[in-house]
């Protein structure tokens, strides 16, 4: 199974948990995005679980080209036997 491609159709919570937490802290106060399970509670909270979800596409846009390509030089590869 193409994992790439599976985390970005049915986990795309991680992709945007991992773009919160890389954000930088506000000037005015704590980061409200401390670690993984508080800013999931965060997010639910605030935004809704749909939220998690939001923008997969721009997601796929990046990994699906990047898979076609890896695929493309693996095939490659096997067929000058390397």
């Amino acid at each position: 199974m193409p994992w790439k491609e599976w985390d970005a159709g049915e986990c795309g919570d991680g992709e945007v948990i991992r773009t919160r937490l890389q954000q930088p802290p506000p000037t005015d106060g704590p980061s409200k995005y401390t670690g993984l399970w508080r800013t999931l509670r965060v997010g639910i909270a605030e935004e809704g679980a749909r939220s998690l979800y939001g923008g997969p596409s721009a997601h796929l846009m990046r990994v699906i080209p990047n898979s076609a390509v890896m695929y493309a030089i693996y095939e490659a590869a096997l067929r000058m036997n390397f």
